[in-house]
């Protein structure tokens, strides 16, 4: 069974991710899980209750869905996520702030750590489906990773994928950009994807641009590496990725290890071929 998990604290944005959710589900032919975690056994009735009243609110739109309360802390949502064997999870936050709000202070930390992919969201889809996804490009290597999730998303959906490339006047860092690019561009076209190629401009900083231009295209989703939990530290650091979840165009975020690309893929395995 294909799942995908949908963190749920009874606010307007998290029920936003359950529709961004269904989208997906119905596209990956996954079930979805709610899961509320409490603080008490007192709390695990009343709140069992409401969550399966919100999962029948949306059973109409031929999902499974199926309601989990847990007693524990909202920082155990990556061991959960891991434990119902989830191949993505749908996050609302309000920002930053409401990131941290809603998985603690170590908000980052515990994105980035869990087994499981993360689509970061801050208000509900704009589109019945994914139409544009933006990549950043850089100069580590393992970036280029991301494209492969990507790829079998973008054959699913029909998105329209766009390579947005940093600027460097290092000569070393440019020639390690260009290759990553380079090998984007071919991965691409082999396997046949729409894409558009798109460089910073330089004049407002590589994250700015990069929002920018993802509004302008209407991009549904923004999707990146976090090499977090090897110690590695991506081309941006934090700051970078604290930037794109809480960007203020409100684009969710696609957030995820490059160890992940497997368990991303096993949500469309076998689809495209039936379809």
């Amino acid at each position: 069974m294909k799942n995908i998990l949908v963190p749920i604290d009874f606010t307007e944005v998290t029920e936003a991710a359950l529709r961004h959710a269904i989208i997906m589900a119905k596209t990956a032919r996954a079930r979805i899980i709610l899961l509320h975690i409490v603080k008490s056994q007192e709390e695990l009735l009343p709140a069992t209750k409401k969550l399966e009243m919100l999962a029948a609110k949306y059973m109409d739109h031929g999902i499974a869905i199926t309601a989990e309360v847990q007693q524990g802390r909202l920082e155990d949502i990556g061991q959960l996520a891991a434990a119902y064997e989830t191949n993505l999870v749908y996050m609302g936050t309000h920002g930053l702030k409401g990131l941290q709000y809603v998985l603690g202070s170590k908000a980052l930390q515990v994105v980035s750590a869990a087994k499981s992919p993360f689509i970061i969201n801050q208000k509900g889809p704009i589109n019945d489906q994914l139409k544009e996804i933006v990549v950043p490009i850089d100069f580590i290597a393992e970036e280029k990773q991301i494209l492969h999730a990507v790829i079998d998303i973008a054959r699913i959906t029909g998105a329209r994928i766009h390579l947005f490339s940093a600027k460097h006047n290092d000569e070393f860092l440019k020639k390690r950009t260009q290759l990553n690019l380079n090998y984007a561009k071919n991965l691409l076209k082999n396997n046949q994807m729409n894409y558009v190629e798109v460089g910073e401009t330089g004049s407002k900083g590589y994250l700015n641009d990069l929002l920018d231009y993802s509004s302008m295209v209407n991009a549904d989703l923004i999707a990146v590496i976090n090499h977090k939990e090897d110690g590695f530290k991506n081309l941006f650091g934090s700051h970078f990725d604290q930037g794109l979840i809480s960007n203020s165009y409100q684009i969710p975020v696609l957030m995820m290890n490059y160890k992940q690309i497997t368990k991303v893929f096993d949500l469309f395995s076998g689809i495209a071929a039936n379809s």
